[in-house]
């Protein structure tokens, strides 16, 4: 059954489903026991959980969240499978990977502003970003989250300072006196998983605090991409380098943050470029990927001048804190579902 904070989203969105007439249930991999044949999947109903069987669905939302499930060999044939299936809409199939959503997004010219220089961890891309940009970030191509994170700064005299970030625990710097002793430490972090070198990005800062920016877009009733949710994530304390929620950021809204900042002019010309950003990136990234997607979140941040620029884009977003920004999230997840059965009479099946 679902638990801690799963079970939350999950209930408000067979909530959400069951006010739109659509028919919405969860199941494990398990629950497959044949192509086209019924499914056995968990459903909430007054006030409980519990296991039915339900008829073959017509559209699929992989809404799986740990990548170390996703690559088990039963759920990664049983997600081919599905994939491939003529008879079924099956979206968001599968984690993105880091890298190749920058080598993807390289693809659109109307994001070139909003990007931050990047390269495949190695000793020269190592030694020339830090040149060039003083602060990098070291990512795992398929880390979750900030797993693996590790924030480089070099200074005047040619030394490096380094931090991987640890849930969980205080940020704690250690110091490479040259380029060959960082990557050493880098490569024996990461070994031989794929990693690249992003450009660090001077976060404005909050109440002494650096923050950035969370937006969901989707696609809605007409199949089309739109944003749906912003929200402001500042970091727990003023040494830290990651804001996320789980990791002792907390949530302060979007409009708080810009306003406090620059102003109300500065908020109402930020609002169309983050929408327009988010939208851009989506359309890229499912045209030029070729994936079929109908969710996604953004890590975006802003420089002291205000300026966007994107860190990440995740295809499994985690429900946002802030309850009237899931209900948005439904309300719209509800519009494309309808829009991808032709919504009649009748109820209709999806996850």
């Amino acid at each position: 059954m679902p638990r801690g904070r799963a079970q939350l989203i999950f209930r408000e969105m067979i909530q959400a489903a069951s006010a739109a007439n659509i028919d919405m249930f969860y199941f494990y991999p398990s629950g497959v026991k044949s192509m086209g044949g019924d499914i056995e999947g968990l459903y909430w109903h007054r006030g409980l959980w519990g296991r039915y069987t339900f008829p073959y669905p017509r559209v699929i939302y992989n809404r799986i969240v740990y990548r170390r499930n996703e690559a088990q060999p039963g759920v990664a044939k049983l997600v081919r499978v599905l994939n491939d299936a003529p008879s079924l809409i099956f979206f968001n199939s599968r984690f993105l990977n880091k890298c190749e959503v920058e080598r993807t997004l390289d693809n659109e010219p109307s994001l070139a502003e909003f990007r931050l220089k990047y390269a495949p961890l190695a000793p020269d891309s190592l030694g020339n970003m830090t040149e060039r940009h003083g602060e990098v970030f070291i990512k795992l191509c398929s880390g979750n989250t900030a797993q693996g994170l590790c924030k480089v700064i070099r200074n005047e005299a040619g030394y490096f300072r380094y931090s991987f970030f640890r849930k969980g625990h205080p940020v704690s710097w250690r110091q490479a006196s040259d380029l060959h002793g960082l990557y050493r430490v880098l490569q024996h972090s990461y070994g031989t998983t794929p990693a690249f070198i992003q450009e660090g990005l001077r976060l404005a800062r909050w109440q002494g605090r650096i923050f950035d920016l969370r937006v969901l877009v989707q696609k809605n009733g007409r199949g089309q991409w739109q944003l749906a949710a912003r929200a402001g994530r500042v970091a727990g304390d003023a040494g830290a380098f990651v804001t996320h929620v789980p990791n002792g950021g907390r949530a302060v809204s979007f409009e708080q943050l810009i306003t406090s900042c620059w102003g109300r002019a500065a908020y109402a010309q930020t609002v169309p470029l983050l929408d327009r950003l988010a939208v851009n990136a989506a359309a890229a990234l499912e045209r030029y990927g070729d994936l079929q997607l109908g969710v996604l979140s953004m890590d975006i941040g802003m420089d002291a001048q205000g300026r966007l620029k994107l860190f990440e884009i995740n295809s499994k977003p985690a429900g946002f804190d802030e309850p009237e920004l899931r209900r948005q999230h439904y309300t719209l997840l509800m519009q494309y579902f309808n829009y991808l059965l032709d919504a009649g009479p009748g109820g209709k099946e999806a996850l």
